[in-house]
């Protein structure tokens, strides 16, 4: 079976669940990369592709993407089509030939209803795409709450979609361990949305009140000269450590050394550094606004669940992280160890192997989705 996926581009994450899933029996895996110049994510390039990797040449102009991806068509001759969403010019495309083309399809999704206001208009939109769309492979619970909502039948849904290599990050060897359980770990872009000014503040609490651990910030982003100025005229600036982007080689030591995860989006559809932190044995503090937070945060489990815009929730969960005393440790590690396991590269591929064989088996196709894509592509931005 020929399975083409599409992506912005491919990153490390991508490229180990694509990896995985070419070593299943009878798959035959494609990718298109239709923006390989994006530079949104600080990702190296040295990556081994082990699977067929389709580059679109000219995103901005939608005859060079219907032109090439007739070609990609003819080329890969895919059986099922996995597409990326909805929002992207490409997906619209590729919506449209799965219905004309008659080639099943699969939605990948980790939206959830409540990241956004929703327009009515809107929804009903995608609730017409979806009536031509055979499977989805969705995050975890929010996300697959949200198909739902949109009329799409639960067992044609599928997950888990957000998985990193759980074995790079547990496995990762630490030749000394000096500074090991010092620091308080925030690992993500220095965005609005990503609450680092929170972090700290409820940081400079938690130190206000006699807290002993370090607080260490892992990012870039457009926030970051107003979160070093913060960090510059805070009475703990000697407790803050800032350390820009780190490729995933350099990331995995961070969260060896580290004695907990905290991650305080006041919005985001999922959250695969909280994956990665897990993978890595750490007690997470997760803001109950991350998509993950449902579905791998047990409180006092794996770890804590917060309100991001509660400065003094998050500082005495700083407090109970520290205090954790070795007993229990042990235990939220064991705990932590089952929870990630069901999350990673192998039940990806079964995952999507067992959606890929549904929908080539119980194909989905609709001519008001196939007209409706089409004018989208064409008409809408």
């Amino acid at each position: 079976m020929n399975l083409l996926i599409t992506t912005e581009r491919i990153g490390p994450y991508h490229n180990s669940r694509y990896k995985s899933l070419s070593h299943q029996k009878d798959l035959d895996i494609g990718v298109i990369q239709f923006n390989p110049q994006s530079n949104r994510y600080l990702w190296g390039d040295s990556l081994d592709h082990i699977y067929k990797v389709f580059n679109i040449k000219n995103y901005s102009s939608k005859i060079e993407i219907k032109n090439q991806i007739n070609k990609i068509l003819e080329i890969f001759k895919p059986n099922v089509l996995i597409i990326e969403g909805w929002d992207q010019e490409i997906s619209k495309y590729l919506i449209f030939l799965s219905n004309q083309l008659k080639i099943p399809s699969i939605i990948l999704s980790d939206s959830r209803y409540k990241s956004r206001k929703r327009n009515i208009f809107k929804e009903l939109i995608k609730i017409i795409l979806l009536r031509g769309i055979s499977c989805a492979f969705v995050a975890g619970t929010e996300s697959k709450e949200y198909l739902i909502k949109l009329k799409f039948k639960m067992e044609n849904i599928f997950e888990p979609y957000d998985v990193v290599d759980n074995d790079y990050f547990s496995n990762y060897p630490i030749e000394k361990k000096i500074s090991e359980g010092k620091y308080i770990l925030s690992v993500s872009r220095f965005s609005h949305e990503k609450n680092i000014i929170r972090i700290i503040k409820a940081f400079e609490i938690y130190k206000k009140s006699g807290g002993k651990l370090e607080l260490l910030l892992v990012g870039s982003g457009p926030e970051e000269g107003l979160i070093n100025n913060h960090i510059s005229n805070s009475k703990y600036r000697n407790s803050i450590h800032i350390r820009p982007w780190q490729q995933l080689n350099e990331l995995a030591y961070y969260y060896k050394i580290a004695k907990v995860f905290v991650f305080a989006s006041t919005n985001d559809t999922w959250g695969l550094v909280v994956n990665e932190a897990l993978a890595s044995g750490l007690v997470c503090l997760v803001s109950r606004e991350c998509g993950c937070c449902t579905d791998l945060i047990e409180d006092g489990l794996t770890g804590w669940g917060f309100d991001p815009y509660n400065l003094n929730q998050l500082s005495n969960l700083f407090h109970k992280s520290e205090k954790i005393d070795p007993n229990q440790l042990k235990i939220m590690k064991k705990n932590i160890k089952c929870k990630i396991k069901k999350y990673n590269l192998e039940k990806f591929s079964e995952g999507v192997k067992k959606a890929s064989l549904k929908a080539f088996k119980y194909p989905k196709f609709s001519k008001i989705t196939q007209i409706t894509a089409l004018i989208l592509f064409w008409f809408h931005r």
